[in-house]
This record gives C-alpha cells, sequence and structure tokens, in this order.
C-alpha cells in the first residue's frame, strides 16, 4: 500500500513541477520507491521461506533456513534504515525547499516595489522632461516674437530714415542735395578779426561748408578770416 501511494506521489510530481528542486525530490522519491520494492521482496522472501520450511520439516529447525532469514533480516533492517535516512532528508529538502519558496516570494516581492518606485521615478522624469521641453518651446517662441518685432522696428526706422522731417529749413550741404531740397550758398571774405593771433579763428569743414584763414594765416600782417555756407533747404 505505501509502496502504491509513492508511486502515485511520483507520478503527480512528474506531470505538475519540472523545476529543479522538484526534480530533486523526484530523485529522493525515486530512491524511496526503490527501497522499499526491495524491502517487500526481501519481507515476501522471507515469508516464502518460513512457508517453505513450515512445509518440508514440520518439527526441528533448518539452519540453512535460519541463516537465509537472518541475511534477509539484516537486509529489511539495512533498507529499512536506508529508507528512514532517506525520509529525514526528504523532509530536510521539503523544509529547504519552502525556504528557498518563501526566499523567492520575498525577492519577488522586493523586485516588484523596486520596479514601482522605477516607474514612477520614469513618469516624473518624463514630466519633468516634458515640462522642461514645454518651457523651452516658449522660450524660443518669445525669441522668436523679439525678433520678428526688432525686424519690423528696424524696418520702420528705416523708412523713418528714409523721409525728412516736413516743414522749412536748411541742412549743411555735402555734395548733392537731397530730393525736394535746393541748394543755397553764401560767404564772406576778408573778415578781419579782433586781434592778431590764432585764438579768434579756428578752421574747420563741415561738408561744402568751410571757416578758414583769408589767405595764409597771418598773410597780409593781420588775421583775416573767411567763411563759406553752403545749404540745401526746403
Amino acid at each position: 500500500m505505501v509502496l502504491l501511494v509513492l508511486v502515485i506521489v511520483l507520478a503527480v510530481a512528474v506531470a505538475q513541477d519540472t523545476s529543479p528542486a522538484a526534480s530533486s525530490k523526484i530523485q529522493t522519491l525515486e530512491k524511496q520507491v526503490e527501497i522499499l520494492t526491495n524491502l517487500v521482496l526481501a519481507q515476501s522472501n522471507i515469508m516464502a521461506m518460513r512457508e517453505f520450511s513450515g512445509s518440508q520439516e514440520p518439527s526441528g529447525s533448518n539452519p540453512a533456513s535460519e541463516c537465509i532469514l537472518k541475511s534477509q533480516a539484516k537486509k529489511i533492517a539495512k533498507l529499512e534504515g536506508d529508507l528512514n535516512s532517506l525520509q529525514s532528508l526528504t523532509k530536510t529538502q521539503e523544509n529547504d525547499t519552502r525556504q528557498l519558496q518563501t526566499t523567492v516570494s520575498d525577492l519577488s516581492q522586493k523586485l516588484k516595489t523596486q520596479g514601482t518606485k522605477l516607474t514612477s521615478l520614469d513618469n516624473k522624469y518624463a514630466s519633468n522632461v516634458s515640462k522642461l521641453g514645454s518651457e523651452i518651446q516658449n522660450v524660443d517662441n518669445k525669441t522668436n516674437t523679439l525678433t520678428n518685432n526688432v525686424n519690423q522696428l528696424g524696418t520702420k526706422v528705416q523708412k523713418v530714415a528714409d523721409q525728412w522731417p516736413s516743414g522749412s529749413y536748411c541742412i549743411l550741404a555735402s555734395g548733392s542735395c537731397p530730393p525736394g531740397f535746393s541748394r543755397r550758398s553764401g560767404y564772406m571774405k576778408a573778415i578781419s578779426l579782433y586781434a592778431g593771433n590764432g585764438r579768434y579763428i579756428k578752421q574747420g569743414t563741415f561738408g561744402d561748408s568751410k571757416i578758414q584763414c583769408h589767405g595764409g594765416c597771418g598773410q597780409h600782417g593781420h588775421w583775416t578770416g573767411e567763411l563759406h555756407i553752403d545749404a540745401c533747404c526746403k
């Protein structure tokens, strides 16, 4: 009966589990089945020999049969010892398996927790990166807007620069007058200065207009100046 139960357990284990721990347990069960098989065979042999001895010698004893019985009894005792050792080993392996399963379960839980934390961090970093990208895009948009505004202002300034203010006025000429202006000129030559020294005249040119000495400075024994004005008026 015990042998049949072990065979059934072994078959179920083989069908349901293929892990390394299960393979070790299956090997142990196979060993137990082998020992039980040998034990049953040895017990059957002893019983058969006792029945045979009883039918052959109703009275007295058979030394050969007793020797065989003792030998079989020793084998049975050894098989029982091996079986007990295997059963103890099986319990130890079962305890180790349970501890391993507990450890694996704990590690799985820790990995799950770490995975949740990593997912949370990934989401947080992704959100920050997305937010930063939006801010950079906003800065780029503002920069582009400011650049466009500056370009528009530059165009307006250029248009204003190309246009002269309305009204009547004159500007010092330098070459041709702008459209809408007419050239006007005037001068004074041989202007007598208050004193004959360089502090009373400073020569200079302003486009086509100029202030200068009459001839060479001090050429006529006293300092004499000239004033020439060329203007564009509208």
